[in-house]
């Protein structure tokens, strides 16, 4: 095909054409061109005029939802925050528990001590302060035991940005403490005085305090519960209470980077109708007799923000027009689920004014160049057609070439700078000097295109470091995991004084799991087995995974029954914010003596069991109880089962059976207590890596779908 440019293509037929055309075209072109100007001009008010009324309300309704939105979505923010200071408080006191019930599992273990008036570094570094008036010998010997947490108060201050200082206070008078911030002074300070250790010890359960100052003179709050270990005379009493501290300016840095204008306020009120923090500035404050005070706007001499102010004392989610100094305010509430507390958001008119005004003058400009173009256009163009009519075919001529060099100068601009866009330029826009649409829209399409590839870079750059704080999180997650779990098997059956041997292995899927499983000695007699496995994966199920071992763990050692316990824990979770979670769950107690093993299955696999020298085969259980976390008020059956000397016990999650290979099999129950008859003489070290590498070998490189646990108990 013969080739030519651009203008040559233009010329040609225009020239052609345009004789023939010209008287015609001239006479249809300026009849319509009026009868055009006339409709414009009548039709530009009325359009201008609609398009502002209907702007003034879609943008009212806009601001009422971006302000109620606003409000729900700060008090989700601050809610998400604080459930997760809620379940880590519960894994410390878990732990304080533990260590209570039995520091003869523990060794002591010193910290640095502080005198009063003595500031030391406290970044991330645990220091112990012993009350005066106190019987010291005893307090320092039961804080060297509960000294064994600090392992845990580092983890949760490399995990939780929010928390200022992590604490336990014991009953005796101990007080350990970690701190994120550089000094800590104390002078004649007594945990047990404090409100927090007294709101938890009231309470009976986690509670969160009513706002105090903190050592380091700052309004704070705390979220404390208690811990529990044995009397003299072998009963459960409490050793004191274990709380992590959250100081109000965390809260100030996230109202301050999510305040949305500068005519907008954000604000917090506790149930006290205290102003807590406020992105105006305000908020709770340290008088000069060293307490906390702060603004109360429930006092206010406007009705109309009294009102407000009630609505969000009432807890409730909603949205107000309030006039403030003359002026109309939008103000939304929305209260907090974890605490008592409520967030408020109040925005000016002028929030609505300054954009109404700019579209209205943006609709009134852009009908002034609406008319002017036509007036410009029609003029240009009867001029055009009198000189056409006038000189005819040298006019025709030379307008054909001007229009010509007014479409190919633009076209090949815009080629030259779509070519530099193409060599990497994505910062300067395509700019054309020309007044044809096309071309126009042309170049604004190549600004967007540039704009949504600018805009994709920093969404993967902004993606990248999501991803790489993430990973860092899950590895922190893991490791606390880890620490909970039990990472040794029994002694040998001759040294730990019952005869048993065991042993438990767990794979995760991810870099964190949902199974759980435990084994302890209650007493000098009863041994405990714990099995189970949380829906879901990653972080929200690995910390659940957290709280049903510890509760079990706990209730277990305050001497609850087998099926009391596990009531406990599905109280907890059905009662607790864990929506759509539930466990399986296997809880075992056995008599060391009596070798009777009393249990309960909530919905989890079926173990296996062998008696002496038989194979081992699936335990059968009459009603077959339902999963922990689904049913409210659920009482769960005791089974037992009589033990003796040569027996075995196998406890699994369902990450084994259904195991898929790539064909989409399942591993299965028959080929797990196939392979199990097989090799059950292993010893256990051997046998349950032995199973893993079974499965693998079974799945033939097919991703691991589900976590694994096993557990296996021998009485030798």
């Amino acid at each position: 095909m013969k080739t030519a440019t651009l203008r040559k293509r233009i010329l040609r037929p225009a020239l052609i054409s345009s004789t023939l055309e010209m008287f015609l075209l001239a006479a249809v072109f300026i009849a319509s061109a009026l009868w055009l100007k006339n409709i414009i001009i009548h039709n530009t008010g009325d359009m201008s005029s609609a398009a502002a009324n209907a702007s003034v309300a879609a943008l009212a309704v806009q601001i009422k939802e971006n302000v109620h939105r606003h409000a729900r979505d700060m008090a989700a923010l601050i809610d998400e925050k604080l459930m997760a200071i809620q379940n880590i408080t519960i894994l410390v006191s878990g732990k304080a528990n533990e260590t209570a019930y039995n520091p003869q599992d523990y060794k002591p273990k010193e910290l640095p001590l502080l005198g009063d008036n003595q500031p030391v570094s406290g970044s991330r570094n645990t220091y112990l302060y012993l009350s005066a008036g106190i019987n010291r010998q005893a307090a320092v010997a039961e804080s060297r035991i509960a000294a064994n947490i600090s392992d845990i108060f580092k983890y949760i201050h490399d995990m939780n940005g929010d928390i200022t200082a992590s604490y336990i206070a014991g009953e005796s008078g101990y007080f350990i403490i970690t701190r994120k911030d550089d000094f800590l002074v104390f002078n004649n300070y007594d945990g047990r005085e404090r409100v927090w250790y007294k709101a938890a010890k009231n309470a009976n359960a986690l509670v969160w305090s009513n706002l105090y100052v903190d050592t380091s003179g700052i309004p704070a709050i705390t979220c404390a519960a208690p811990y529990y270990g044995r009397g003299p005379d072998g009963k459960k009493t409490l050793k004191g209470v274990a709380g992590n501290g959250v100081t109000l300016d965390k809260f100030t840095k996230i109202i301050d980077v999510a305040a949305p204008g500068q005519n907008t306020t954000v604000f917090l009120l506790n149930e006290e109708g205290i102003k807590l923090f406020s992105s105006d500035g305000s908020g709770a404050k340290i008088n000069s007799a060293g307490e906390v005070s702060g603004e109360k706007p429930g006092l206010s001499s406007n009705d109309e923000m009294r009102k407000f102010v009630a609505v969000m004392m009432a807890r409730e989610s909603k949205v107000m027009e309030v006039n403030i100094d003359g002026e109309l305010h939008y103000a939304a509430c929305h209260p907090l689920n974890t605490i008592n507390w409520s967030m408020g958001v109040i925005t000016g008119s002028a929030e609505i004014n300054m954009p109404l005004q700019t579209l209205t003058g943006y609709i009134q400009n852009i009908a002034k160049k609406t008319l002017l173009v036509t007036d410009h256009s029609i003029f240009i163009m009867l001029c055009a057609f009198a000189l056409v009519t006038a000189l005819v075919l040298s006019y025709r001529v030379w307008s054909v070439f001007a229009m010509s060099r007014r479409i190919v100068e633009p076209v090949s601009n815009l080629a030259r700078q779509v070519a530099m866009t193409g060599a990497g330029d994505l910062v300067s826009d395509v700019k054309v000097n020309s007044r044809i649409i096309e071309i126009l829209q042309l170049a604004g399409a190549f600004n967007k295109m540039k704009k949504r590839l600018r805009d994709h870079i920093e969404r993967l750059s902004f993606t990248t470091a999501e991803k790489q704080k993430m990973s860092s999180e899950l590895e922190i997650a893991a490791k606390i995991q880890r620490a909970v779990l039990p990472f040794a098997a029994l002694p040998p059956p001759k040294k730990n004084g019952a005869g048993l041997e065991a042993d438990a292995v767990m794979y995760p899927a991810k870099e964190v799991g949902g199974d759980l499983y435990d084994f302890f000695f209650i007493d000098g007699i009863h041994f405990a087995i714990v099995m189970g496995d949380v829906s879901g994966k990653g972080i929200s199920a690995a910390m659940l995974m957290l709280v049903v071992n510890t509760l079990v763990k706990t209730h277990l050692q305050d001497g609850v029954p087998v099926a009391a316990a596990v009531d406990k824990v599905n109280l907890h979770i059905c009662g607790g914010n864990y929506p759509g979670m539930f466990v399986t769950l296997w809880v075992g107690v056995l008599n060391t003596q009596t070798k009777e093993l009393e249990y309960v299955n909530a919905g989890h696999t079926m173990p296996l069991l062998r008696f002496g020298n038989s194979e081992f085969k699936y335990i059968q259980t009459k009603n077959h109880d339902i999963v922990v976390g689904v049913m409210d008020g659920f009482k769960y059956n005791t089974h037992k089962i009589n033990l003796k000397q040569g027996d075995a016990l196998f406890l699994y999650t369902d990450g084994i059976t259904e195991a898929f290979d790539r064909n989409k099999n399942m591993y299965g129950e028959e080929r797990l207590r196939s392979y199990i008859n097989k090799n059950g003489a292993l010893q256990l070290k051997v046998l349950l890596p032995a199973i893993y590498d079974d499965i693998k070998s079974f799945t033939d490189g097919a991703e691991q779908s589900d976590d694994i646990t096993m557990l296996m108990l021998r009485l030798p």
